[in-house]
């Protein structure tokens, strides 16, 4: 019923569309090779985590991919439903 009832709200605010066919696949043209791309990464992210775990505990850090004397900033971004 909750999921119901969240589904009827959110159908309110964003009602279905439908492109033409030919416009629908021009966007899925545009769309793909980014999202190949994004697979990719995160493939390599993966891996490279994989990599990362499989370290003995007392080994040297693995290189870094920042050239030398650049810092790398990061930053987390929290969300509340």
């Amino acid at each position: 019923e909750p999921l119901r009832r969240r589904y009827a709200e959110l159908s309110v605010h964003c009602p279905a569309g439908h492109l033409p066919l030919p416009e629908a696949s021009k966007a899925w043209d545009a769309v793909l090779p980014h999202f190949k791309t994004l697979v990719d990464r995160q493939a390599a992210l993966l891996e490279k985590g994989r990599t990362l775990l499989s370290l003995p505990p007392d080994s040297p850090a693995p290189p870094q991919d920042t050239p030398p004397g650049q810092t790398v900033k990061r930053m987390a971004y929290t969300t509340r439903i």
